[in-house]
């Protein structure tokens, strides 16, 4: 067995140093690969940038040669260069596939610019799928080695080297097609720089913060960061995204493009770009030679491995042998004849006592078989005794000698105290299961238990029993600020100073979360109350210390007094949570006693709730449309359903009065559904009718629904069972819906987007959507509100919105148009599309026209 147990652990330490070894082979293979293919990418980079340059300015009709002569760059030298360097690097890695796709981009007579650099593009995506392959099996295998954190380190800063490397040559590329295009061609290229300057943002920040400080890549990104070329090269970029913009954002699109009076600081830029991608292209061969001196240390470490496990192995061998023959000579024989005698004991024909006979070993270990005897015998009795429940039996006094007969005295104590505590650990359980686990206060379930108690035991008034309710006010504030543990002395502190002002004849409960209740039990009146709620308001105020931090908070209480002789503890609890949010309302930090106008609004609004559930019900709710148009043709592009409610006799309830007080409950999921329902089942009958072209339609989405987990299914269910394209469907979401949970909100918009639905964001410019928001949500319309369209002293605003909206490629939608003069210049600053009272007011279904110019003609 020693022997077996040398064998196993060499095997084991040997085959942890081969996988390292091979580890460390195959991280060095693919970290050389990735440095080729990251080169081989640039230098196709710089191949078509300098050729597309070429072809370019042949294009818009100047000679390379003039180019040569007014700046100094000679771009058919560059691109012969940039093409040999290609050559060179394709040579050292090697791969017939890739020769054969330059040469076939070499020998093309392709003339078109896009199709020449949608070629050259497949290329690159080609070899940035190598590349991820690679990277790919790098982080894994580093993943699977021990210590392996130091090489994925260096992995990823090899990573964001690349991706500098990319960047910096899209953006030379980019500046070059910005500053010799048109103005369609500078806007799509400003906007890539405005993409790849993150994205070198982004990648210069990783390196920052993984690259050790003595690393290479680290010595080398100073370089880069302290380069004046690199520093000319971005301001550079950064001017012509400023220029672009400001001339955007002036309607002067003529300004856009080549800029001749600029060309002697367009050469500065193109040597400064040269340069800065021959810097970033040392920063990734840089990163590579530390994951490459990482790869080094593994394998060095497995050599070590190697040199210590063939010591330990020829140690253990060594020894197995020796215990081996020493136990065979010494102990092995002995303990044959012995066991004969245990099996005998074993099958119970020595129960009583064991025959000494043999050597000494021998003799004291039949002395122990019939000790052990004993003892088990005795321990057979003890667990009789105790499976009975007999815990005053004598037999589980009584010992044994020996260690075993002592532990298995002391197993059987402990059995009979565990038994023992057994009630006791019931009824601590019960106390854990009515009390919080934070402030030991009784919770929720404890407390109403109490308030039944204290209500069955007054008399028909129950005037001597009143109900506090508490929620603290900012406690949210200190959660974010200084996280959870810090709410959690806030809610400890807060239990106490509660405690300290009641008496204690009062119960002090925590409801969950920073909800606190506190059961007045007995009280004289409203004014004893009172009084209370103002000691515990002022008590809640004092200043608490969390480290060395001192934070406040507020609350709001409300107070409800069994006043009633049929409410039961849960209504009053409910009465005074009513009592806490007309607080809330008022200002908070405050008290407030509930009365019988505060339950009336409670009425109302659960008499609301029922009428409209009973309004989705009984078909009660109708959908009016209105027109969105494009004002140049002034054809209808799209409707927008909106909501209308008719209580039976024909009275209308506007929207405003039921929608807000449907936001706030889970009744709102069920409107957004019906609406949903209803528009697909229109369409459908619109399309029986024979409608030629159906349009677009708009469906409000309210933010509570966007957080349901079922959204998505709540708004795919119905265009399925109506057979409705999703393209024919724009889902309008607010920018205050967004911002609650703008990762959930984006990854479920994204998922109708991937469907074909269209999303918009409406009333934008009301809320706090900023531009980066806007870059990460997946959005295809921004509908500018009407406050904005009606201000004559926001045009330039509108003006702003609707060039970044069209920059970051997505329509633009103008709400609230009533006026000739509104479409007009809404029109002019370049408003997709227009909606309003004066292209039509919401009407029927019935009275929609589809052929939306004759309706003009009638207005």
């Amino acid at each position: 067995m020693p022997l077996l147990g040398a064998g196993w652990f060499a095997f084991r330490e040997l085959s942890s140093v081969r996988s390292a070894r091979d580890s460390a082979a195959v991280v060095d293979r693919d970290t050389r690969a990735l440095v080729r293919y990251t080169d081989l990418q640039a230098s196709l980079l710089d191949e078509r940038n300098w050729r597309l340059a070429v072809l370019g300015v042949q294009e818009i009709g100047i000679s390379p040669d003039l180019i040569t002569k007014v700046i100094g760059i000679d771009l058919v030298i560059e691109w012969e260069s940039a093409a040999a360097r290609v050559d060179a690097v394709a040579a050292e890695i090697d791969d017939p596939a890739i020769d054969a796709e330059l040469a076939e981009l070499r020998v093309d007579d392709e003339t078109d610019l896009r199709l020449l650099g949608v070629r050259y593009r497949a290329l690159e995506d080609e070899l940035n799928v190598r590349s991820d392959a690679l990277f790919d099996e790098l982080l894994a295998v580093a993943g699977d080695v021990p210590d392996g954190a130091e090489l994925i380190g260096t992995a990823r800063v090899l990573e964001a080297a690349a991706a500098t490397r990319s960047s910096t040559a899209q953006q030379l590329s980019s500046y070059f097609s910005a500053r010799f295009s048109g103005a369609e061609t500078a806007r799509e290229e400003v906007a890539v720089l405005l993409q790849q300057q993150t994205v070198y943002d982004d990648a210069i920040e990783q390196i920052e913060r993984s690259a050790e400080s003595d690393s290479m890549a680290a010595e080398q990104l100073g370089v880069v960061e302290t380069s004046a070329d690199v520093t000319t090269f971005s301001d550079g970029v950064t001017q012509i995204i400023e220029t672009t913009q400001e001339l955007l954002a002036n309607g002067d699109e003529g300004g856009l493009g080549f800029v001749t009076q600029d060309l002697a600081g367009v050469a500065r830029q193109f040597e400064a770009g040269k340069i800065s991608s021959e810097l970033h292209l040392d920063l990734v061969t840089a990163a590579g030679n530390d994951v490459i001196i990482s790869s080094q240390a593994l394998t060095d470490r497995a050599d070590a491995a190697t040199r210590q496990a063939m010591a330990t192995i020829g140690f253990l061998t060594v020894v197995s042998v020796a215990f081996t023959i020493a136990l065979t000579r010494f102990i092995g024989q002995p303990l044959h004849r012995l066991s004969e005698t245990a099996k005998l004991l074993r099958d119970g024909a020595h129960r009583d006592a064991v025959v000494l006979a043999g050597p000494v070993e021998v003799r004291e270990a039949a002395s122990a078989l019939n000790d052990a005897s004993t003892q088990l015998h005795l321990a057979e009795r003890q667990a009789k005794a105790l499976a009975r429940g007999d815990l005053d039996a004598a037999v589980l006094a009584e010992t044994a000698s020996g260690g075993l007969g002592a532990s298995l005295q002391e197993a059987v104590q402990t059995l009979a105290a565990s038994m023992g505590e057994r009630e006791e650990f019931r009824r601590r359980l019960a106390h854990e299961a009515s009390h919080d686990g934070l402030t030991h206060l009784p919770n929720r379930k404890a407390c109403l238990e109490k308030l039944h108690e204290a209500l069955a035991r007054t008399d028909s008034s129950r005037s001597d029993v009143a109900v506090i309710f508490i929620d603290l006010d900012g406690f949210k504030v200190v959660n974010d600020q200084f996280g959870h543990p810090a709410g959690d002395v806030v809610l400890e502190t807060t239990s106490q100073r509660l405690l300290s002002c009641v008496r204690s004849s009062d119960l002090v409960g925590r409801l969950g979360g920073d909800e606190f209740v506190v059961i007045v039990d007995p009280v004289g009146g409203i004014d004893e109350v009172q009084a209370l709620a103002e000691r515990l308001l002022d008590a809640i105020g004092q200043p608490i210390s969390i480290g060395k931090a001192t934070v406040r908070v507020g609350g709001s209480l409300g107070i409800a007094m069994a006043d009633d002789p049929e409410a039961s503890g849960d209504d009053l609890l409910r009465d005074a949570d009513l009592a806490v949010y007309r607080a809330k309302a008022n200002g908070r930090n405050q008290v407030v006693v509930c009365d019988d106008e505060l339950r009336s609004v409670v009425v109302r609004q659960n008499e609301l709730d029922v009428a409209i559930r009973s309004a989705i019900a009984d078909d009660e709710l109708s959908l009016y449309y209105q027109p969105i148009v494009d004002p140049l043709t002034e054809q209808q592009v799209g409707l927008e359903a909106l909501i209308r409610w008719f209580r039976p006799g024909g009275d209308m309830m506007p929207p405003d009065s039921f929608i807000p007080f449907a936001e706030r409950s889970d009744l709102i999921v069920e409107i957004d559904s019906w609406v949903v329902d209803r528009v697909a089942r229109q369409m459908a009958a619109w399309r029986s009718e024979g409608v030629d072209h159906l349009v677009p339609v708009s469906i409000n989405i309210s933010g509570r629904h966007l957080s349901v987990d079922a959204f998505v299914d709540d708004v795919m269910a119905p265009l399925e069972r109506y057979g409705i394209d999703p393209a024919l469907i724009v889902i309008e979401v607010t920018e205050s819906a967004l911002l609650d949970d703008l990762g959930g909100a984006a990854a479920k918009l994204q998922s109708l987007r991937d469907r074909g639905v269209r999303i918009a964001i409406d009333d934008f410019g009301t809320g706090y959507t900023s531009l980066a928001h806007l870059k990460t949500l997946p959005i295809d319309i921004l509908k500018i509100d009407q406050s904005f369209t009606s201000d004559d002293s926001a045009s330039s605003l509108v003006k702003l919105i609707i060039d970044t909206g069209h920059l970051l490629g997505v329509s633009i939608t103008a709400e609230g148009i009533e006026t000739a003069d509104q479409a007009h210049a809404l029109s002019s600053m370049g408003s997709d599309d227009l909606q309003g009272y004066y292209y039509g007011r919401p009407c029927p279904p019935e009275d929609i026209t589809h052929h939306f110019p004759s309706a003009l003609e009638d207005r």
